[in-house]
């Protein structure tokens, strides 16, 4: 899905970096190599430096199905990375619309497309986001969750 709305932007610069191994390897090379893609998307496989990896990434996107706790997405969030991720739970809890990103329906490659597109083009949104999302990530600091369950105790 993601690899259709790469294909659809007009902008050949873009690099997009796909983490991590998994079933559906060969079917991204194969849908990567379809779209004539093989310059913009990076298949990176398993990565243990991920800190680095989201260092040197402008816009970060996670186009999943479902997810529960969406680790990756909070990580994004903690180096100040603007968010485009799929309006399903989990994403939707920590990513507000317009403000710390965009949602998209998993399914619709035409408006994931715009909204890269949207942040691509406009730095000043991205930092804006990004500003947003490591006040928000903060409310899940370990002392923030260490007071919360402290009083959860307290009134039991």
């Amino acid at each position: 899905m993601v690899i259709e709305a790469l294909a659809k932007l007009q902008n050949r610069k873009i690099k997009y970096l796909i983490v991590g191994e998994g079933e559906l390897r060969n079917e991204l090379s194969h849908l990567i190599k379809e779209n004539n893609l093989d310059n913009e998307v990076i298949l990176l496989g398993f990565r243990s430096d991920i800190d680095q990896i989201l260092g040197i990434t402008d816009i970060f996107v996670l186009p999943s199905l479902q997810e529960g706790l969406p680790v990756s997405l909070m990580e994004a969030m903690g180096t100040g990375l603007p968010c485009i991720v799929s309006d399903i739970r989990g994403n939707r809890d920590l990513i507000q619309d317009e403000v710390g990103g965009y949602l998209f329906s998993p399914n619709d490659n035409i408006k994931l497309s715009i909204l890269i597109d949207k942040l691509i083009s406009n730095k000043n949104l991205r930092l804006e986001y990004g500003i947003n999302n490591l006040e928000k990530i903060d409310e899940f600091s370990l002392p923030n969750i260490n007071r919360f369950m402290n009083k959860l105790y307290e009134n039991i």
